[in-house]
């Protein structure tokens, strides 16, 4: 693997390699420790960058939600534009289980999602997280459902992240999208393979295409006030 560089000159903000759980989120479950850290109620930003397009950034968004009744964990998933694209909501517990989901289509509108398989991690070698959501298309007579396999492909490998090698699994994702018409059979299917890298104690540092035709890698951890001041994503249409 690369060794990493951040693209910024605002430093690392948060170090999560010795980070301990707080009372309430998951505890140590298989790969557990591999998903991101999860003690931090002001939310942190991760910047990806395609390897060979290094102005092509992704960001995440990332933070705890926490209140009387439960303990979950958001990811906000934005482009190169700071438009969010995706939000997942997790349960921390010993399962990782999605409680809510939602895509924002090409004008803007956010499309909650109806969940019939809530599993997007894979805590176990032998596990398969199965993802199923489906949600209004652009379109009001259409339904886009997506479907989503992932599992542990190598459970024994390293990664080095800003200088420091560290234990990392390989989780390969089977990605089905499915466009369905309400007025008519017709159905259109699209399908990709993506290679996911986690480390321990910092979650998703690395995914792509299997040919490595497209890879982003984390380049810098960001804070929220950098995010407030220099993103400035435009709103979201409700």
């Amino acid at each position: 693997m690369k060794k990493l560089i951040p693209l910024f000159s605002v430093g690392l903000l948060f170090l999560f390699t010795n980070c301990q759980e707080a009372e309430g989120t998951i505890q140590e479950v298989g790969f557990t420790s591999y998903f991101f850290p999860s003690d931090s109620l002001v939310p942190y930003i991760y910047v990806f960058s395609d390897e060979k397009r290094p102005l092509d950034e992704r960001f995440l968004r990332l933070y705890r939600l926490e209140n009387d009744r439960d303990t979950s964990f958001v990811v906000e998933r934005f482009n190169s534009s700071f438009k969010i694209t995706e939000g997942f909501t997790f349960k921390l517990n010993d399962s990782l289980t999605v409680i809510d989901h939602m895509v924002v289509d090409r004008d803007g509108l956010k499309r909650q999602s109806n969940v019939t398989s809530n599993y997007s991690f894979p805590i176990y070698t032998d596990m398969v997280a199965h993802f199923i959501a489906d949600f209004p298309g652009v379109a009001d007579s259409t339904v886009i459902v997506q479907d989503s396999k992932k599992h542990i492909f190598n459970s024994d490998t390293t990664y080095v992240l800003f200088g420091n090698e560290l234990p990392a699994i390989l989780v390969k994702d089977t990605i089905r999208w499915y466009e369905l018409s309400s007025g008519s059979s017709e159905m259109r299917k699209q399908m990709v393979v993506t290679d996911n890298i986690y480390v321990k104690g910092y979650g998703l540092v690395e995914w792509g295409s299997e040919d490595k035709s497209v890879v982003f890698t984390l380049r810098v951890v960001l804070s929220d006030a950098w995010w407030s001041e220099h993103a400035q994503a435009p709103q979201v249409r409700f």
